[in-house]
């Protein structure tokens, strides 16, 4: 058997296994009947593709926020170092459409630079830290009645595709937070559990995207 066929074979068993594999969950905190169909998300964290995912933790989780001084603060997990990367930006940009196609109200936030901190990646090195000015979300919260956040980290693997003997970037976890922009409390989550084969970038961002419609009281029409 060529190496050719042995990937083909291999992506297709992968596709199959894929198929049933458990897809995007979601919960509300208590107390939280629904969430504001009024969001603003900033870009999705994350590492560099693996292959296969190795190298991430074994039990990935979702990034932390918190209150520091004018700014929210995003910090990964404990042990995990993210950073913007072409994959989550993607994966932001194929859910931020989503969103609008659903009938979302949406701001895109930029990636705001602390001091000293790397200027591609908005990351503070010491730290692997984010921000986002509290002056910003304030504006937002008035201007455009934007109530909550939308953050989150996606990891991504390199698997062989189901039709050819190429490799290809599927998402391998993605998790997103619901906070609210003026208590930061976090009103709900929308999870996709740890799978190193990987699932299709574009069907985990409409999964992802339809899962925070429901949590907003929307019912998501037929497949986009």
């Amino acid at each position: 058997m060529n190496t050719n066929t042995r990937a083909f074979l291999i992506g297709l068993t992968l596709m199959l296994v894929g198929c049933a594999a458990t897809k995007v969950t979601s919960i509300k905190s208590p107390g939280v009947d629904r969430i504001s169909r009024n969001l603003s998300i900033y870009p999705l964290l994350s590492a560099p593709a693996t292959l296969y995912g190795r190298g991430y933790p074994a039990s990935p989780r979702g990034v932390n926020v918190s209150q520091m001084g004018d700014n929210v603060v995003i910090t990964p997990p404990a042990e995990t170092q993210l950073s913007l990367t072409p994959e989550s930006q993607m994966l932001t940009s194929l859910i931020s459409t989503q969103f609008s196609h659903l009938g979302f109200t949406l701001k895109e936030l930029p990636v705001e630079v602390p001091s000293g901190s790397d200027a591609i990646t908005g990351t503070d090195k010491k730290r692997n830290t984010f921000v986002i000015s509290l002056n910003l979300l304030n504006q937002l919260r008035e201007k455009y009645n934007i109530q909550t956040l939308v953050i989150g980290n996606a990891f991504f693997t390199d698997s062989p595709s189901a039709l050819t003997s190429t490799l290809e970037k599927k998402v391998s976890f993605a998790h997103l937070k619901i906070v609210d922009t003026k208590s930061l409390d976090v009103l709900a989550q929308v999870n996709l559990p740890y799978n190193d084969t990987g699932e299709e970038i574009n069907l985990v961002a409409q999964q992802m995207a339809d899962a925070v419609a429901k949590l907003a009281g929307i019912e998501p029409s037929q497949p986009r």
